[in-house]
């Protein structure tokens, strides 16, 4: 897979493939509920999944591997839960460009009450709610099957992702240009949980909603360089030298000008297929890159 810079990338994910090269690819390590770019990679294409259509979407999870078990929607979000015979993925869909729902869950950022003092963004709750018992009640049916549990979203289904990893704990979470969710004590419902927030060099959607608003992120930062090697919690200088190659390096040639790309890297690095390219990168290097 190469870098793509393309609008239909950003706002039409449903139109890229998935699950390029599966059959090239280590299988997905369900023992290991650490940070493994082996998962992200699986992961990152079950996120990129969530954007396709039920039937497309059986076929592709088939291809993987993987059987379809319920999919979920509500007014403003889709998910679906995913599983073999030791594991299962929930995914949730993220932002459709051109579903005015769903732009209006991301704007409405006031911050409610979600437990305790812990405090999240209004939209995303709503949304949640939505499909929440759903959900909740076809767990309540894998339970007794002994798979382990992995949650993941790209964008909006990041964050959406995020708060169900607070209501029902997963065995892991791995989001991908998520979105702040919620307060500090919103992140402390966390605890306990392995939570792997993926971050695409330059990529806006992380940067939002603003901390002056009271917002944190959660988990552990997994930051992608402009040359798709993976950091964990890298300083601070790591990651504006990184932005600042990586802005370089898009505008060198000049991609505004070619018809159907984007005009700026924040925007191209939160596409979903991006975050996919870097990790396919990043494996071939070396598997256990971090």
């Amino acid at each position: 897979m190469r870098y793509d810079a393309s609008r239909k990338a950003l706002y039409h994910p449903e139109s890229k493939p998935v699950f390029v090269d599966v059959g090239l690819m280590p299988g997905f390590e369900f023992d290991n509920a650490g940070l493994s770019p082996v998962n992200a990679w699986w992961l990152s294409n079950a996120s990129h999944l969530a954007y396709y259509e039920i039937d497309r979407l059986e076929h592709e999870l088939h291809k993987a591997g993987l059987r379809l078990v319920d999919c979920f929607t509500g007014k403003s979000t889709q998910a679906y839960l995913a599983a073999s015979d030791h594991f299962a993925i929930l995914a949730f869909r993220g932002t459709e460009s051109d579903e005015l729902a769903d732009l209006k869950v991301d704007a409405d950022i006031r911050l409610t009450r979600f437990e305790d003092e812990a405090r999240v963004h209004r939209g995303f709750l709503i949304a949640l709610d939505e499909v929440w018992v759903e959900i909740d009640q076809r767990f309540e049916a894998l339970a007794t099957q002994g798979l382990s549990t992995w949650y993941t979203g790209h964008s909006l289904g990041a964050a959406l992702a995020t708060l169900a990893a607070v209501r029902r704990k997963p065995d892991a979470l791995y989001t991908f240009g998520s979105p702040r969710v919620g307060n500090e004590a919103f992140v402390r419902l966390l605890d306990g949980v392995p939570a792997q927030r993926i971050v695409n060099c330059s990529d806006m959607a992380t940067t939002v909603p603003a901390r002056y608003f009271g917002y944190r992120h959660v988990g552990e930062l997994v930051f992608i360089t402009a040359a798709a090697r993976l950091f964990l919690n890298p300083p601070a200088s790591r990651v504006f030298f990184s932005k600042l190659v990586g802005m370089v390096k898009f505008f060198a040639p000049l991609p505004w000008f070619r018809r159907g790309m984007v005009s700026a890297r924040p925007f191209a690095d939160h596409a979903i297929v991006n975050y996919t390219a870097a990790l396919v990168e990043a494996i071939a290097r070396d598997p256990g890159v971090l």
